[in-house]
């Protein structure tokens, strides 16, 4: 596809349509399978496992991300973006490849899903932090 790309090849109309809808159907049946499988975790330590994920997957990691933004002197768009990057929830398709996997595709599940609910409220948060840097 690269090479047919730099070639200056070009998609018929028709196959450009087919594989934008098949691309759209994949993210919305990743939410679907997602959304299916989420069920209360059994036992405290999948409760403190899944606490300790989203902890740090929505408040290390961006510190993380501006900590190296900072180390690398990068420009305030960039930093800001990497800060930005690092605030974002977990992807629908690691539930996906957890399930692949053999993984506890229930306790992911749950964990995208809070992730994704709470990041409502750190992203704006972190959003704010990033525009005082």
């Amino acid at each position: 596809a690269l090479l047919f790309n730099f070639a200056g090849g070009t998609v018929p109309q028709t196959a450009g349509t087919v594989l934008t809808r098949m691309g759209s159907a994949a993210v919305v049946l990743g939410l679907l399978c997602v959304g299916a499988s989420i069920s209360r975790p059994e036992g405290a330590h999948a409760a403190k496992l899944l606490g300790w994920m989203t902890v740090v997957k929505l408040f290390v990691t961006p510190l993380g991300a501006l900590a190296i933004g900072w180390a690398m002197g990068l420009p305030l768009l960039e930093r800001q973006v990497l800060l930005l990057f690092g605030a974002l929830p977990s992807a629908s398709s690691a539930y996906v490849l957890t399930v692949r996997m053999g993984g506890d595709g229930r306790l992911v599940a749950l964990a995208t899903s809070a992730g994704t609910v709470l990041s409502a409220f750190t992203i704006p948060v972190w959003l704010t932090i990033g525009s005082h840097l």
